[in-house]
């Protein structure tokens, strides 16, 4: 799983990423 982080985001969309 790999977090995929575009742009200044909440991390939480982050762990919902993985």
């Amino acid at each position: 799983t790999v977090p995929i982080c575009v742009g200044p985001r909440n991390s939480s969309e982050i762990v919902m990423a993985q």
